[in-house]
């Protein structure tokens, strides 16, 4: 078979696919058993696991966690990028937040939401600067897919957000997260496990 009748076979199981095969990200799928891809807990809440092997890893990323329960399979997926030392205005963080958004934006369409934003209540000092209120958990600055396109649907993503989230030695990382539409279910197995 010629280079012409590879990228043809390549297309066709692409193009057949079906959702149960198809990843989320990273080459982790819905409901999967997170012990597929190396996830254990290490830290409380237990239905929190950092992976330690997923399939189709981004060197950019430092960490890879998912929400799972036994009855419902993975239902959250999370990646957190390498830090970076970041400046006072937080335009580094911002271009690096906005360089994410627009690389799943090619796939997903552009999100529904852009925030920049102090959070309600916040007590913040007149010369407090940009980066020191995302440090404080003070600011959020994120990027939300609050509806996905009915392919990305079809693999059970129901909205996704990249976020800039500030670290207390002064860098900077980028969350990027993936809610599945199981994802109630582990909110309910959430609420049965906080009320025993």
């Amino acid at each position: 078979m010629g280079h012409y009748g590879r990228w043809l076979g390549w297309l066709a199981g692409c193009l057949l696919a079906t959702p149960a095969h198809a990843d989320i990200a990273y080459g982790i799928d819905m409901a999967a058993d997170p012990a597929l891809h190396g996830c254990v807990a290490d830290r409380e809440p237990l239905s929190i696991l950092n992976c330690l092997n997923v399939r189709f890893p981004d060197s950019r990323m430092e960490l890879y966690a998912v929400q799972a329960f036994p009855d419902t399979g993975v239902c959250w997926l999370k990646a957190i990028s390498r830090p970076e030392e970041a400046d006072l205005m937080g335009q580094s963080i911002r271009a690096t937040t906005d360089l994410f958004a627009a690389e799943l934006a090619r796939r997903y369409g552009r999100p529904q939401e852009l925030a920049d934003f102090v959070r309600s209540g916040a007590t913040i000092p007149e010369d407090e600067i940009w980066l020191e209120t995302l440090i404080q958990k003070n600011r959020e600055y994120y990027h939300h897919w609050t509806s996905v396109p009915a392919e990305a649907q079809a693999r059970g993503i129901r909205e996704i957000y990249v976020s800039a989230y500030g670290l207390e030695d002064g860098r900077t990382v980028v969350h990027i997260e993936y809610y599945l539409a199981n994802y109630d279910a582990c909110l309910e197995n959430e609420k049965k496990a906080e009320a025993k």
